[in-house]
């Protein structure tokens, strides 16, 4: 019978050593992935997702049973990672590194390259937006996380997730037509 997560956080409260395991082996991927998609290291994110655990257990105890465990667990790590950000960007500006994609065994050279280079500008743009609206596009938008959960997250209401979701996408459009496909000009 598999436990929900509530089910485990209650048990490793009770003292199973076991319980808090099962836990990290169901969300480590996806918030490996959040965390990546915010710093665009994977070495970085492995990091901030263990220190995210970490940090998760250390204040098991104040967890609410009634929320969600992993958006509780992606608020620790977002805040991790925005931390990490301004501190790169108070040293260095943000850096093209290389981006892990999962190509299928199907796609052609051509595919892949195109895939790529658009990935490539995707980050190219979000790095230029301010990182409030960069943070709510990577968790709406590439993570496909819901407006509640950002919320949840970002601690904020569900009126100014909405908003700026809304400013993101006209700044990320406006970014996008400036850098990457700049409108023709008139004839």
């Amino acid at each position: 019978m598999e436990h929900s997560d509530r089910d485990l956080v209650s048990l490793t409260l009770d003292g199973d050593p076991n319980a808090f395991e099962v836990l990290v082996e169901r969300h480590q991927q996806r918030l490996l992935w959040l965390c990546h998609q915010m710093v665009r290291d994977w070495d970085e994110a492995a990091d901030l997702a263990q220190e995210a655990f970490a940090r998760c257990y250390r204040s098991l105890k104040a967890f609410d049973l009634d929320r969600n465990f992993y958006t509780w667990i992606a608020r620790i790590a977002v805040n991790s990672c925005i931390d990490l950000l301004r501190r790169r960007e108070r040293l260095r500006p943000m850096g093209e590194d290389g981006f892990l994609a999962v190509e299928s065994p199907h796609d052609g050279p051509e595919e892949i390259a195109d895939r790529r280079e658009t990935r490539n500008a995707v980050h190219r743009v979000l790095a230029r937006l301010p990182q409030k609206y960069r943070t709510i596009l990577i968790l709406k938008d590439i993570e496909g996380i819901s407006g509640k959960e950002i919320a949840d997250i970002l601690d904020i209401d569900h009126q100014t997730v909405r908003w700026r979701i809304h400013q993101a996408r006209k700044m990320f459009k406006d970014e996008w037509e400036t850098i990457v496909d700049p409108p023709d000009p008139p004839p």
